[in-house]
């Protein structure tokens, strides 16, 4: 595979992983109700934290439009998006970025080509690498709790300059363990979204990812 450019890779920098996540976090709106939609997406927005939601089927493209139409500061983006169809939809919807839970280069070039940043899904060094060079934002490590952040250390020996947002069974117990570790950022989304207080859950982990503050990996092109 051939890497793409400069050019093409400045429309998606690693510094837009650092607008869409400034507090390192993502939180995951998986199977929720619009009124669960609704509470998250104001507390984050207040919190300049992004969210996604997840796109099980086409049908959830109209609670992406719900959350846009909200109206509040929050990043919103489109999870799930497992190929082109679901991102163009997607990206149709207004969502801010893409993220996907496997590695399709056909999906990560439409993003690339529509200026729209991907974090594209990824669990070997090979296939993060693959996403690096065809030009997504970040690499979405999934699921990265079974795998553990000592595997995210491991990753990174070669490829430490590549943004890793873990993904998969992230709480206010290990998230901080992947930041260590060298993540970027971490996803939660059960843990925020069936907490009794959401709310609360989501500024527990904040406060956890807050201490000594990492700024993400940055890149100036491609790996080769």
């Amino acid at each position: 595979m051939t890497p793409r450019d400069a050019s093409v890779r400045s429309k998606t920098t690693p510094s837009t992983l650092t607008q869409l996540a400034p507090k390192r976090l993502l939180v995951i709106c998986r199977g929720l109700t619009d009124t669960q939609v609704e509470t998250i997406t104001h507390a984050a927005a207040s919190r300049k934290v992004a969210i996604e939601i997840a796109l099980r089927s086409a049908d959830d493209i109209n609670q992406l439009t719900f959350a846009k139409q909200l109206k509040t500061d929050c990043v919103i983006g489109a999870g799930t998006v497992t190929n082109t169809s679901l991102a163009k939809a997607a990206i149709d919807a207004g969502a801010d970025f893409i993220l996907s839970p496997n590695l399709d280069i056909e999906t990560i070039n439409y993003c690339v080509q529509h200026d729209a940043p991907i974090i594209a899904g990824a669990m070997t060094p090979t296939e993060v690498l693959n996403a690096w060079n065809a030009g997504a934002t970040a690499v979405k490590v999934f699921p990265a709790s079974p795998l553990g952040p000592s595997y995210i250390k491991q990753l990174l020996g070669p490829l430490a300059t590549i943004p890793l947002v873990a993904v998969g069974g992230m709480g206010s117990t290990n998230s901080r363990t992947f930041i260590d570790a060298g993540c970027a950022a971490v996803g939660v989304g059960g843990a925020i979204a069936n907490a009794v207080n959401p709310t609360t859950e989501l500024d527990q982990i904040l406060t956890n990812l807050a201490a000594e503050d990492r700024e993400p990996p940055t890149s100036s092109g491609p790996t080769t």
